[in-house]
């Protein structure tokens, strides 16, 4: 197996398993996660249809050749809508955007006229593809040869990802964005770069092979585009997942932040409404879910912690510290300690201590030890346990 054919099915293998956890994600905005996870299966099958030529694999699967081509097509229509609704936070269709889906049509057309050749016509096509792999390129399926539809198709990706860019560029510019905001711009960015690295790369090769003097031309030596399009391979599949889910809606609160920047109540209003849509969490539906954990008393268990609390709630743990900081004022810690402070004066109003001692307490509030119980609760009530239930006896 060679270095493009071990490239080729890491690639395939690292999508596969971004499309799960992307279809199995429950938190973020559904589309946007259904739109990757489209974007990453037509790499998944981009690349192995790869190794499968490349290693040679395709006398075996002589099936696996032309269908695809339409699919491949789309890959730029779907990391368009994509950016779309993550930028936009909706998707409204435009007449113009039927421009995007040229590449497919022709594709579609020519993997049509292909199926109606002669048997014998396909069979040979097929079979030099086998034998000379490289010369899979020259072939004409219908209307155009395969190396036509690369250049048709990274042509359209190239626009797609300039227009892109334009609707991104506002957000490079902006100096005054919070620290959060300018983390999203960091994810978004890195994903733009080697999406465009890729493409552009691709664009060239494409290039080369129906015009093999342009390379010579622009002065780009053929090695160093194939370094590149590795390395933005590795990189795409290398990402982390978390990232689309903090750009839900982000550049809608952007636009309200710069329309309201010279007016301090306005901004803080703003504010609020971007707290709203901050990685994509709908704020009631999360309260009502906080609330059901806070009414399981889940909190009371010695095992309880930010990473038990964040799956209950089927997030990211950075997620649920940032809501319990803007909407709590809280860090996990101080949160867990006032529910569970919370609870132990309610069984010390109810008389829990006349029948049972401080460590019994501290165990059933959550605690492995007295000391750490009643340090918390000193710090959290203002008084030891036992004073606090002395005055509480005192008072009734």
């Amino acid at each position: 197996m060679g270095f493009f054919s071990s490239v080729l099915i890491i690639v395939a293998v690292l999508s596969l398993v971004k499309v799960s956890i992307l279809l199995l994600r429950k938190a973020g905005d559904k589309k946007a996660n259904s739109l990757l996870s489209i974007f990453f299966f037509i790499v998944f099958l981009y690349s192995l249809q790869g190794f499968v030529i490349e290693a040679g694999y395709l006398k075996d699967l002589p099936w696996f050749y032309v269908w695809p081509l339409p699919i491949y097509a789309l890959m730029h229509v779907v990391i368009f809508f994509y950016f779309k609704c993550i930028l936009d936070k909706s998707i409204t269709w435009k007449a113009s955007y039927i421009l995007l889906f040229i590449p497919f049509l022709l594709a579609l057309l020519d993997v049509f006229l292909f199926s109606l050749k002669p048997a014998t016509e396909k069979i040979a096509i097929i079979n030099d593809a086998i034998l000379n792999p490289a010369d899979r390129f020259e072939k004409q399926y219908g209307l155009f040869a395969l190396k036509e539809h690369f250049l048709i198709r990274y042509t359209w990706s190239l626009f797609a990802l300039a227009l892109i860019w334009i609707k991104f560029m506002p957000l490079l510019l902006n100096k005054g964005l919070e620290k959060h905001q300018k983390t999203t711009n960091k994810w978004i960015l890195s994903f733009l770069i080697v999406l465009s690295a890729i493409v552009f790369s691709t664009f060239l090769l494409v290039l080369q092979n129906c015009y093999p003097l342009s390379l010579v031309i622009i002065g780009v030596h053929y090695s160093k585009i194939l370094t590149v399009l590795f390395v933005g391979f590795i990189l795409l599949s290398a990402l982390p997942f978390y990232f689309p889910n903090t750009l839900y809606g982000f550049f809608e609160a952007k636009v309200q932040l710069e329309g309201l920047k010279n007016d301090v109540q306005a901004l803080k209003i703003c504010k609020s409404e971007d707290d709203k849509i901050k990685f994509g969490l709908d704020i009631e539906i999360f309260k009502d879910k906080l609330n059901k954990f806070e009414n399981e008393q889940l909190y009371l268990s010695q095992n309880f912690d930010i990473n038990v609390l964040a799956s209950y709630l089927e997030i990211p743990i950075h997620h649920l510290s940032y809501f319990l900081n803007q909407h709590y004022n809280l860090s996990f810690a101080a949160y867990r300690n006032k529910l569970r402070m919370e609870h132990a004066i309610k069984l010390i109003q109810e008389g829990f201590l006349c029948e049972s001692t401080i460590e019994a307490l501290a165990w059933e509030c959550g605690f492995v030890s007295r000391s750490a119980f009643s340090k918390t609760f000193k710090a959290v009530i203002g008084d030891n346990p036992s004073d606090y239930a002395a005055k509480f006896q005192l008072a009734f």
